[in-house]
């Protein structure tokens, strides 16, 4: 699978639609929805704004209040995925509701999940005559993590009433223990469901991506396909300084190059206040931007190898690991070994 940097939630950026999941569960629980939404400076009135989009700290204060109105007797996500049909992915459920085939519909997914759903990586693969989907994660929503980690790939099974025949064989796999039983996920979704795992991916028979769905419609497929390529080309040629920053920072450190904010300003061929103005009116500045790519790497290396906390520490720039591990927990709130201990399977 490959490797992906976790990034800081604030630059995810989420269609609000996903919001209105949250909106259904929280008034069939006869709860307040508004104060929720004002929790983090949202209105109910912004659910109306087509293609409006937060960032991921939004996202999680919301569904984290959510939450609230759920009971323990059952899965969260499950919960959930009672409110969440396919057309709250929006143009994308349009479009997967729309496909021809399975295949169509899975194809659609794969080139439009980075746009709406930034959360994972999704990576492909083919190993015999099954078909594999790799679920790597982009970000952390801390202790929501495995809750996020079960609703996002369950979330496709939203698509199996609109397909010709039910198929067969489904199975999905996750890192985290669960203390569920697992046919609780079988009786509700009609799907195999596993813990314990080593990655989140799902596994189905690739005979059944031939399986036509019933909702086919070429028109508003093409139509659909068409909006949703041009809101995708839109939104790569915005290009923040912030992004252009980190992009280059990411790079320099990855090689274990420590920029000063000098060669920063000069590899962006602007004067060095310039770019300070320019982070500033998007609330950074370089060092707030070093030390969050340091943490992100960190985690990231923390996760994926075996490297051991000194030499992680020098790798990322720190005259020793006790700085490093200072400076780690009072951004994370854990020491690097805690966190690896938590996260690391």
């Amino acid at each position: 699978m490959e490797t992906v940097s976790l990034k800081p939630l604030k630059d995810l950026l989420f269609p609000i639609q996903y919001l209105e999941i949250c909106q259904s569960l929280v008034n069939a629980a006869d709860g307040d929805f508004e104060p929720i939404m004002e929790g983090c400076g949202l209105k109910v009135e912004n659910l109306m704004v087509p293609m409006m989009m937060i960032d991921g700290e939004k996202l999680l204060h919301v569904y984290k209040s959510t939450l609230n109105f759920c009971h323990e007797k059952k899965p969260y996500c499950l919960q959930v995925l009672k409110y969440f049909p396919i057309t709250a992915h929006g143009l994308m459920g349009i479009l997967a509701m729309t496909s021809p085939k399975l295949e169509d519909a899975l194809n659609a997914v794969l080139e439009f999940f980075p746009l709406l759903m930034p959360y994972f990586h999704v990576e492909r693969k083919y190993i015999k005559d099954e078909v594999y989907l790799f679920f790597n994660p982009t970000c952390s929503f801390g202790e929501y993590d495995n809750f996020f980690a079960e609703l996002i790939p369950l979330a496709l099974c939203q698509i199996i009433p609109f397909l010709s025949k039910r198929p067969e064989n489904i199975q999905y796999f996750f890192s985290h223990s669960s203390t569920f039983n697992p046919n609780i996920y079988k009786e509700e979704l009609g799907i195999g469901v596993h813990f314990n795992a080593k990655g989140n991916y799902l596994v189905f028979p690739k005979s059944i991506l031939n399986t036509p769905l019933i909702t086919s419609s070429a028109g508003v497929y093409n139509q659909s396909k068409s909006s949703l390529q041009v809101i995708n080309d839109s939104s790569k040629n915005k290009n923040p300084v912030t992004v252009r920053v980190r992009e280059v920072l990411t790079k320099h450190l990855k090689q274990n190059k420590f920029m000063s904010n000098d060669s920063v300003a000069r590899s962006m061929n602007m004067p060095e206040r310039t770019l300070a103005r320019q982070l500033a009116s998007e609330g950074y500045t370089i060092l707030k931007l070093k030390n969050e790519i340091r943490i992100e790497l960190a985690k990231t290396l923390l996760i994926k190898n075996d490297k051991n906390i000194n030499e992680i520490s020098k790798k990322l720039g720190y005259s020793n690991a006790d700085n490093f591990s200072r400076f780690f927990k009072s951004v994370t709130g854990e020491t690097p070994r805690q966190f690896r201990d938590k996260h690391k399977y």
